[in-house]
């Protein structure tokens, strides 16, 4: 019988499930055992976390230094020489109107158990590599590549999470591309190498995730409690707490809106909120109660779901003083309330607003930490569909299959995410046919993780003894050592040099590092005679360290592109012949 369907249990099972018939006084010496046996190995895993622990923060502050002159010489430099990848327009000869029309049918149409479709993963790998892009390189891209379909983006995220996201309400599509890690951001650098596992709060995951990854995305580490605020009954908090009174309010509609109709004579009272030089709005609240929003500045508070547009405030009293005109001040990252989930759920909302009735078809990318941002996000997102995850987050219950089309998730170089429960958990949502976890009108959602062969940030973190007695003891209740209990998700699709092979549904193998170990050295003369400057810079590389440097330049978003469009060029010419 089903141990989760305790209702339909019979009352006489019921009553023997778990029943008690006598008490035993003395020791159970095997339970007794077992239970060293698990303070031992913890023992061990806790030695072994700190000692991680102590080698990172120690690494990491002896760079910071080192680090501070390094960048400030290299800032300089970035604003003199802004060197923009021809990938771009390589792209836009093959985003043909007739191709774009192909693509887009690819992207929402209802599929079950399809394939790997290289067009597809080509198109999720160039826009993972445009979420590393300044804007006015987006602008341009974007413009380009439209071909009267209303492409169109959106950025949004916050310092450790960037997510552009690429869309057109004309066809019905959405991407969410997670940018990966800048090369000279050590700050996203210690997020890769933050190796602890943490569990996800308030249930939005089963099992343990990788704590960087995880914090990244920022979602709360404390149980139904939004990250910086005290109090739960409280909406906004601050660093001392003010009463502040707004007032003479001049309320209007958002930019390109019909105004509505607002009280504006109305004082309003809000505490606590430090009004000193924010931008700021104003929100109703789930019980129709007026707060403050700031939409700039150092003030955190909740985003509500329900919101007015706010033109101006004329005068802001903290503590019966008149403070001056509230200003507008620029910055990189607009403030929100540092929760992840609500900065999610209001994109979320905000792309079902621009698609109005329909149901856009929506897609996940990433590469590097962008790529475990992205599966961890999945996770997420599939975990809505089980009876646990239903309810979960501090927000409750977002079912998120009634108003999107869940397609897929295309990652790139993507690091080890989670434990054993986390994987078996998502494999078994991902895999089951039935429709347990696949709600009806949604397309079989598809995994695919994209492996440069020779990619080491795919192996990371290292599980070099697998999960050693992962298993204590018939109870299954903890892995002796969680040091190993990484794990990826989705079907593996491994790349060889330069499109050389392709292996599908396996993980890489010592066989498969040889073959493109040495198909790097080997054409490495090659590309150093007919390549670009930057072909033979790589070239050098490989043939001076033996094909070794490819442990990293594989890790390379454009190597990713690379491979993928020799794949393509080698399917299209065996289908012409």
């Amino acid at each position: 019988m089903d141990e989760h369907q305790y209702e339909d249990w019979e009352t006489s099972d019921l009553e023997r499930y778990g029943q008690v018939k006598y008490l035993d006084p003395f020791t159970n010496f095997p339970l007794l055992l077992s239970e060293l046996k698990t303070t031992y190995w913890g023992t061990i895993d806790s030695i072994l976390w700190s000692t991680v622990n102590l080698v990172v923060f120690s690494a990491f502050c002896w760079l910071v230094p080192f680090w501070m002159v390094l960048e400030f010489t290299l800032r300089i430099a970035y604003k003199k020489i802004q060197i923009t990848s021809d990938v771009y327009d390589k792209y836009d000869k093959k985003l043909t109107k007739k191709f774009w029309r192909q693509l887009i049918k690819k992207l929402t149409q209802n599929t079950q158990d399809v394939p790997f479709d290289l067009d597809l993963a080509e198109f999720h790998a160039v826009l993972t590599s445009l979420a590393y892009e300044p804007v006015n390189v987006v602008d341009k891209v974007i413009d380009m590549w439209n071909r009267d379909i209303g492409l169109a983006y959106h950025r949004f995220g916050h310092e450790g999470c960037v997510i552009t996201m690429v869309y057109s309400v004309q066809e019905n599509f959405v991407v969410l591309a997670f940018k990966g890690t800048s090369v000279f951001n050590l700050t996203e650098w210690f997020t890769d190498a933050t190796t602890r596992k943490i569990p996800a709060k308030n249930g939005v995951l089963p099992g343990l995730v990788h704590a960087g990854f995880y914090s990244a995305l920022g979602f709360s580490t404390r149980s139904k409690a939004m990250p910086h605020i005290q109090d739960e009954n409280t909406l906004v908090t601050i660093t001392k707490k003010n009463d502040v009174d707004v007032i003479n309010l001049d309320v209007g509609a958002r930019p390109g809106e019909e105004d509505e109709e607002h009280d504006e004579s109305e004082e309003i009272s809000i505490t606590p909120f430090r009004g000193d030089e924010e931008s700021a709005g104003l929100s109703l609240d789930e019980s129709g109660e007026i707060v403050a929003i700031p939409f700039k500045g150092e003030a955190s508070c909740m985003v509500a779901s329900t919101s007015v547009y706010l033109d101006d405030v004329t005068a802001v009293r903290i503590n019966g003083v008149e403070s001056r005109k509230v200003k507008h001040i620029d910055a990189p990252y607009e403030k929100y309330d540092g929760s992840g989930e609500g900065l999610m759920k209001a994109k979320l909302i905000y792309l079902k607003r621009k698609f109005g009735k329909q149901i856009p078809h929506l897609w996940i990318t990433g590469h590097s930490l962008g790529a475990a941002t992205a599966t961890i996000f999945t996770s997420m997102l599939l975990w809505k569909r089980t009876k646990r995850g239903r309810t979960s987050g501090i927000y409750g219950g977002l079912n998120i299959d009634s108003g999107f089309k869940l397609h897929g998730t295309f990652t790139f170089g993507n690091p080890r995410v989670g434990d054993t429960d986390w994987k078996e958990t998502m494999d078994m949502i991902l895999k089951t046919k039935s429709d347990q976890y696949q709600p009806k009108d949604q397309p079989k959602y598809q995994f695919w993780r994209v492996v440069n062969s020779n990619d080491i940030v795919c192996s990371v973190p290292p599980t070099t003894l697998g999960s050693f007695l992962s298993r204590h003891d018939k109870s299954s209740r903890a892995p002796a050592l969680t040091l190993n209990d990484f794990h990826h998700l989705g079907t593996s699709v491994t790349l060889g040099y330069h499109g050389s092979f392709k292996n599908m549904d396996e993980e890489r193998n010592i066989h498969n590092v040889l073959r493109n170990l040495v198909k790097e050295w080997v054409s490495a003369p090659v590309y150093f005679w007919r390549g670009s400057l930057l072909d033979k810079t790589k070239a050098i590389l490989n043939f001076s360290t033996f094909g070794m440097s490819g442990f990293l330049l594989d890790h390379d978003i454009g190597e990713y592109i690379k491979n993928l469009q020799i794949l393509n060029e080698k399917n299209a010419q065996s289908h012409k012949s």
